[in-house]
């Protein structure tokens, strides 16, 4: 299987966060482009450990994501970049940010259900 970016369907599109994605195989394929100053903390509130329990493989091609651990540890993945993020994460960004991730479909579909319930809420 392949996909384009530019086909790909959309499951987030703010201001400062946008998703596109494709599932293949029980995996989602993700192009996620986030602006500076964009903190997922909030959204995750209510979640176990009010992180993401989703695991997350991939590459950052522009910026740098910051990850904070509910068990306290921290890590930054920059610009040319692989990463692994471990269930119980949230991220932020400092700058503009550009990944290409993948990620189990169905737990990232219930991290995803709740941002949209805590998007709903500030809104």
């Amino acid at each position: 299987m392949h996909c384009k970016i530019a086909e790909m369907k959309s499951l987030m599109d703010t201001p400062t966060a946008q998703v596109q994605a494709e599932e293949a195989g029980g995996m989602t394929i993700s192009h996620t482009q986030f602006s500076a100053g964009t903190d997922f903390a909030p959204l995750l509130s209510g979640l176990k450990d009010d992180s993401c329990q989703c695991p997350h493989w991939g590459y950052v091609l522009k910026g740098e994501v910051i990850v904070d651990y509910s068990d306290g540890q921290q890590e930054k993945v920059g610009a040319g970049e692989a990463y692994y993020l471990r269930p119980g994460h949230s991220v932020r960004f400092e700058e503009d940010t550009q990944c290409v991730e993948f990620s189990p479909t169905d737990e990232l579909n219930e991290v995803l259900a709740h941002a949209g319930e805590k998007m709903a809420e500030f809104a």
